[in-house]
């Protein structure tokens, strides 16, 4: 059932991304999703230098770098959404402070965990229609699909450990302290309470800004 669960969401997952390739294919002469292979393979070239570019905040020890912010901007944009510089440091200071309290909490992954995952995913995507256009975006970043597992087993990574963190910890912690909330309205309570808890753990950290 857990397996039928998560494959439901990557295939919802999957046919989201499709949606929103469709909404802005009118504005690339390229299929969209070779567009996308393209910025990603100037990023992973990117990512291959040594980041020195100007620090623009850290937070729990981590730096927020003007590369990585303009990545970040850079991603959005393909998806034609426009976020502030103050809005996308507001994001990646979240999702590190995230994954801190998830390893706090003694949240961890094994490797091989991680691994079952990308597979049950990739299985999944090649029974779709979509598998090919996932094939143009490979081509578009000159990766081949092994390169490409490797190259985002660390975010899976980092994306397993804060869902753990989420399911295992904050929603039954959650669900006991308001067990008047009917199943009905479970989900949309919960997840109003996780978007408040986020906002509360970024107001409540020691983030210095550098100019």
């Amino acid at each position: 059932m857990k397996n039928k669960k998560r494959f439901g969401f990557i295939l919802a997952l999957a046919l989201l991304v499709s949606a929103l390739f469709i909404f802005i294919a009118i504005a690339f002469k390229d299929d969209p999703f070779t567009v996308l292979g393209k910025f990603y393979k100037g990023n992973i070239e990117r990512k291959a230098e040594v980041d020195d570019s100007k620090v623009l905040a850290t937070v729990g020890g981590k730096r927020i770098t003007q590369k990585l912010v303009d990545d970040y901007k850079m991603s959005y944009e393909i998806f034609g959404d426009k976020k502030s510089e103050e809005e996308i440091i507001k994001k990646i200071a979240t999702d590190i402070l995230l994954t801190k309290e998830a390893q706090e909490h003694n949240i961890t992954v094994s490797d091989d965990e991680v691994s079952k995952v990308i597979e049950d995913q990739m299985k999944l995507l090649k029974k779709t229609t979509t598998y090919k256009e996932f094939q143009n975006y490979l081509s578009g970043a000159d990766i081949t699909e092994e390169e490409y597992i490797k190259i985002v087993t660390p975010i899976y990574k980092k994306l397993i450990i804060q869902g753990t963190y989420k399911n295992k910890i904050l929603k039954p912690d959650f669900k006991e302290k308001n067990n008047d909330i009917s199943e009905a309205e479970f989900h949309n309570a919960f997840e109003d309470y996780y978007q408040k808890y986020k906002e509360k753990l970024f107001d409540n950290a020691e983030i210095k800004y550098l100019n």
